[in-house]
């Protein structure tokens, strides 16, 4: 049936070439999660306010992940290690907390990862250096900890890496 796509903008679901739905909040649907043929969701910029639904990994098409620029919280799911043909991943500038889940390590498709600019902490997973195709990694903009694991020292593919910035550094040099 062709590219499965799902925008959201303006409070308008885009689905296809062919279906509309108007969304009458700023939550995403549990109901969402149950579109596993969906290839792509592009939520990012419409003032979501709610979680990431912990069924995320039963959407295993999907292929782009785009939620940043939101007002999300709580933690990142483990069950995005179901999400094996992700290949972009940008859960940035929203308001996640808790840790980054070692399972992301498991999305070996992943070529470009941004959790910047939320309220991430604990260490860099070392299991991220598992994820071979990374072309960019962005976790900046957190309260992170721990020295750079040697193990992102795999990750050949990568052309860009921001693990702080400069006004983070300049404050703590244990924050990363």
């Amino acid at each position: 049936c062709g590219h499965a796509v799902l925008f959201l903008k303006d409070s308008i679901f885009f689905l296809s070439d062919s279906l509309y739905l108007s969304v009458h909040n700023t939550q995403i649907p549990p109901e969402l999660t149950e579109m596993e043929w969906l290839e792509a969701l592009v939520l990012d910029g419409n003032n979501i306010t709610s979680t990431l639904p912990q069924g995320i990994g039963k959407m295993t098409e999907l292929q782009v992940l785009r939620l940043h620029d939101n007002f999300m919280t709580g933690t990142i799911p483990n069950s995005i290690a179901g999400l094996k043909n992700l290949f972009l991943l940008r859960l940035n500038e929203n308001g996640f907390s808790g840790t980054i889940p070692t399972q992301i390590g498991a999305l070996s498709n992943l070529e470009e990862l941004r959790l910047d600019s939320n309220f991430l902490s604990g260490t860099i997973p070392p299991q991220l250096g598992d994820i071979t195709n990374l072309d960019e990694l962005r976790i900046e903009g957190n309260a992170l900890y721990s020295s750079i694991p040697s193990q992102l020292g795999r990750l050949k593919m990568l052309t860009k890496m921001v693990l702080w910035d400069s006004r983070e550094a300049l404050n703590d040099t244990n924050i990363i």
